[in-house]
């Protein structure tokens, strides 16, 4: 896909012994406690951008509008780039991010067609789909690499869950610059 950056994914990492005094703050929609956790990786699942300090009960529009990478866009902090590309018969300039169904339809998300009646659509539904699948793989990775992750029990403030995202996200990037081949 021309002009892609990456794929962008909204997790819940569960709390389970979080403080009752935060019980409705943290509550999702499933009835247990998490935090949301936005991240942005490549597809050999390189993390460029993790933030997680949204509470359970947002979906991921919701977390989407408290994103600083949201806040940079709209406020105009981020540049267009000098290459131009066309994506969907429109010219732009702005890198994009792939992502699934329940993001907003702006610039910077390349969403699938909902309903994808032409050969095109189809095709656009298959490369997009495929490009986004790794996020998805990344959500599924990281637990079963950082063990820390599935025990969020032993997390008592936000903050110290913030950390420890931020920490497991440096590990897991050093673990991939290992793996990638210097040519």
């Amino acid at each position: 896909m021309p002009s892609c950056m990456s794929s962008i994914v909204c997790t819940h990492w569960q709390w389970l012994k979080g403080p009752t005094a935060l019980a409705g703050k943290f509550h999702d929609r499933k009835g247990g406690r998490s935090v949301v956790v936005e991240s942005i990786c490549e597809e050999d699942m390189y993390i460029w951008r993790i933030f997680s300090k949204v509470s359970g009960s947002y979906n991921d529009m919701s977390a989407l509008a408290c994103s600083p990478m949201i806040l940079d866009v709209k406020a105009g902090l981020r540049r267009p780039r000098n290459m131009k590309y066309t994506l969907n018969g429109r010219t732009c300039r702005l890198h994009y991010y792939t992502a699934d169904q329940g993001y907003p339809l702006h610039a910077l998300f390349a969403i699938p067609h909902p309903n994808p009646v032409t050969p095109k659509r189809r095709l656009y539904n298959r490369k997009q789909q495929a490009f986004w699948t790794d996020a998805e793989r990344f959500s599924s990775v990281m637990p079963s690499r950082f063990n820390i992750i599935l025990r969020p029990a032993r997390f008592t403030t936000t903050l110290r869950i913030i950390n420890t995202g931020k920490a497991v996200a440096i590990l897991h990037n050093m673990a991939i610059e290992c793996t990638r081949s210097p040519f």
